[in-house]
């Protein structure tokens, strides 16, 4: 306790030191703990759910598409996977489910969740009032019945304590809550967006296409809780014989499927994990550099006290108390750095919250709790020792006589202390540049990606999509008069220049895939059969949008119902399944009825749920001969989008239907933003660590030249009492400093050509060893070296030789 009391007068002696030293930690615990607060909530926390260690994704894997290993199933494929399996306690499927509540003016947009009644047990969580699904409720002809979250029942429904019972409209049919979910629940996917569970049978079983019945439509997860004692590959080779009985049985629509199993945890954060430990290796090395700068002011100001040290030593102080004494002083920064660093931390994890992608598994849990507080004073213990004890062990042994003369010269410090202090800047000059080329590679692969040109003009164009409810529009007919009329509208209103309709939608998380084979060739063998993404559109959905036409025509009037069937293809279907020939007129099979349809024009290919993924093959359906229930809209008005114009297209939907809900309505640069908020993310908080640390860098070759400049006075006197030019004086400081830039750089390149390979998956268009990035990062590093070094450089050209010589 006295080292701890004599060590805090010590540094209340010194409070520039102090103050330094602990916003420098600051910085970089701070940093660490905000990254570790993500980390924890992320990829560290159990999922709250009981046996969560059980809880198993089944996806399904098909030969026709080989880079997808996360595809959905049919809805008789899961219950026939639930009926046979032998190796899980339960078994259900789920489907995103936004629906409408309510009825005409009173409707609003609800996002939820489709499920099967096994959920519940599933997940091992009961409804806090009322009660969840049975295998009733699964029935098409059951009465409707919906389950409700906490944080619904309170913001909805005023947390009405008779809400069990009432009555809500859904998708235009009346239904029943029949319970309320415990508070703090949350889906595993998806989380707070999730407000109620409806049956699937119920919601889709009457949607205007029935998705239900057929085994090529493909739409739900799949998610399980194994038997105690079950492995997962015990349960994955038990679904897999499955899967292989099934493709036996139903080959034109399973041939070649089979399953694949991921532990739940893995899968809610497979596609974030590598983005977090990039950025979690980015703020351990700021961590490094903080403490390497932090080294080097408790260095320059331990060797200012060596006389103070050597009287200790020399009145019988042990080498142990010394370095003890020391390390106190080191462990009081770094807790007071650790508790600026929490304060840093509590605020900047809200700014993490808020810049992080909508769809980071399990973003509401982020925050500072025990667990964060926990590592950070372990992360104060670790940073005490690395940076105190070199500095501690190098001036706890003084030659005591040697110190006692130095200090009466006002010389303090020595060759080994100067190369020890040389070897900290080169180290913080060697992990900046790791984390500048890192942040640079980013930045340039941000660029990249925003060049990427999606196929479409997305500028001034509206979205919004409608959903008519089988209660109203149980025909094809009824579909297609509600769009016919609800276009006209549209095209009508002022400032709008074109009008059409296509879904599914660039970029707003669906994708529709259909298999194809092609009439007059040999059919493929069983499972080969390929596929391609498709969207049903009409014709001025291609001149709404600016997909340009490259052959052939659009469709048009003459694609009527009972006209011979159609479809549109993308240049890269073109390259893919017709080199050499002219796709015109060829006639495809499409889906499991081969309903046989014939090429009337090919179109430029356009992005469809990624910018960075290579053109696909697409094919596109007319509305008119393959009418449906739900469709995007696509309105183009001029730039940007009003902000009045929700208003306006809500008005014109209830002209044609009193009762029918316009949803928000969203610019189309809306959702390609999107699709780069993961990319925006990763590089902003990577580019953030690299300024961090280039100014600690910075900050550090400057400590070190201006501590050496003074103790160097009369050196630099002595030789410009003998004639040394100003000049000369300055270019011997600048080169010091450049030499341990230099050396740093050199060692840093060669530890960023292995460090940056870990960014590959987070690249795009530029390569880990980009040459021009490494030449970028090196010129600014060597430029803040030059400016960190000239301050006190053009101070030792002003040293007088008469004053430098007088103090010697």
């Amino acid at each position: 306790m006295n080292d701890f009391r004599f060590a805090l007068r010590q540094l209340l002696k010194s409070p520039a030191f102090t103050l330094v030293a602990i916003l420098t930690l600051a910085l970089g615990i701070g940093a660490n703990s905000a990254i570790f607060s993500v980390i924890d909530a992320v990829l560290l926390r159990a999922l709250p759910f009981p046996h969560a260690d059980r809880l198993t994704m089944i996806w399904e894997t098909a030969p026709q598409r080989p880079g997808d290993d996360r595809q959905v199933h049919s809805y008789p494929d899961y219950l026939d996977l639930r009926a046979q399996n032998h190796t899980f306690a339960a078994m259900a499927a789920y489907s995103d489910a936004s629906t409408i509540w309510g009825t005409g003016e009173e409707a609003v947009d609800v996002p939820g969740i489709a499920v099967t009644a096994d959920i519940f047990q599933v997940l091992g969580t009961a409804p806090l009032l009322g009660r969840g699904f049975s295998r009733e409720d699964e029935k098409r002809d059951a009465a409707r019945v919906v389950v409700i979250s906490y944080g619904f029942w309170q913001r909805h429904f005023a947390a009405d304590p008779n809400i069990l019972g009432r009555k809500v409209t859904i998708a235009g049919h009346p239904a029943t809550i029949t319970g309320v979910m415990p508070s703090g629940w949350k889906f595993p996917v998806q989380d707070d967006q999730v407000n109620y569970l409806a049956p699937v049978e119920q919601l889709y079983g009457t949607a205007s296409s029935d998705p239900l019945s057929g085994r090529g439509s493909h739409f739900l997860s799949m998610v399980g809780c194994l038997k105690a004692g079950v492995a997962l590959r015990t349960a994955t080779a038990d679904l897999q014989t499955i899967a292989a009985q099934l493709a036996r049985q139903y080959p034109d629509t399973n041939a070649g499927r089979t399953v694949r199993l991921v532990a739940l945890q893995a899968d809610v954060v497979g596609s974030i994990r590598p983005a977090l430990l990039v950025l979690t290796a980015a703020v351990a090395l700021v961590l490094l550099i903080a403490c390497a700068n932090v080294a080097n002011l408790f260095l320059a100001r331990a060797a200012a006290r060596e006389r103070e040290i050597a009287i200790r030593s020399a009145l019988g102080a042990s080498r142990f108390q010394i370095v003890r004494q020391l390390l106190c002083e080191t462990l009081i920064l770094a807790l007071l750095g650790a508790g600026a660093g929490l304060l840093l931390a509590w605020w900047t994890t809200d700014a993490l919250v808020a810049l992080a992608p909508a769809d980071l598994p399990r973003l509401s849990d982020i925050r500072v709790n025990g667990t964060v507080i926990s590592f950070t004073l372990g992360v104060a213990l670790l940073t005490s020792l690395i940076f105190g004890l070199v500095p501690a062990w190098q001036v706890s042994r003084p030659q005591v006589e040697q110190a006692l003369k130095e200090a009466s010269r006002g010389s303090t410090g020595g060759t080994r202390s100067h190369r020890l202090r040389a070897a900290f800047v080169v180290s913080q000059f060697a992990l900046s540049l790791v984390l500048l080329v890192g942040a640079g590679l980013l930045i340039r692969s941000f660029a990249e990606l925003r060049a990427v040109q999606p196929g479409f003009d997305a500028r001034g164009v509206a979205t919004f999509w409608q959903a008519l409810p089988k209660s109203r529009y149980d025909s094809p007919t009824k579909q297609a008069q509600f769009f016919e009329k609800l276009l006209t509208k549209l095209r009508a209103l002022p400032g709008v220049t074109a009008a059409g309709m296509g879904s599914p939608l660039p970029f707003s998380d669906s994708d529709r895939s259909t298999s194809f084979g092609f009439v007059g060739q040999p059919p493929p063998a069983p499972g080969m059969q390929p596929s391609a993404s498709n969207l049903t559109t009409d014709g001025s959905y291609f001149s709404t949008m600016r997909i340009a036409l490259r052959r052939g025509r659009v469709f048009d009037e003459r694609d009527r119902p009972e006209a011979p069937p159609v479809l549109l293809i993308n240049e890269a279907f073109a390259k893919q399944y017709f080199p050499g020939q002219d796709p015109l007129g060829q006639r495809i099979a499409i889906g499991p009825t081969k309903e046989k349809r014939a090429v009337v024009g090919i179109v430029a290919n356009s992005k469809h749920s990624s910018l960075a993924e290579p053109n696909q093959p697409e094919f596109y359906l007319p509305f008119s001969q393959n009418p449906d229930g739900f469709m995007d809209l696509v309105v183009r008005t001029g730039e940007p989008v009003p902000n009045e114009l929700e208003t306006t297209l809500r008005r014109a939907v209830h002209e044609v239907d009193a009762q029918q809900f316009v949803p928000v309505v969203r610019p189309l640069t809306q959702l390609l933003s999107q699709t780069l908020t993961q990319s925006r993310f990763n590089t902003a908080l990577l580019g953030a660590f690299a300024t961090v640390a280039i100014l600690l860098a910075a900050i550090g070759i400057y400590g070190v030249i201006a501590y050496n400049v003074a103790q160097r006075t009369k050196e630099i006197g002595i030789r410009m009492a003998l004639g040394a030019q100003r000049r000369q004086m300055l270019l011997m400081i600048l080169r010091q400093s450049l030499t341990m830039a230099a050396i740093g750089i050199v060692i840093g390149v060669a530890s960023a050509f292995a460090a940056t390979r870990l960014l590959s998956a987070l690249l795009f268009g530029v390569g880990p060893t980009d040459l021009l990035t490494y030449a970028a990062v090196i010129v600014v590093l060597a430029s803040a070296a030059f400016l960190a070094a000239l301050i006190p450089a053009r101070r030792a050209m002003k040293i007088n030789p008469v004053i430098a010589l007088h103090y010697e």
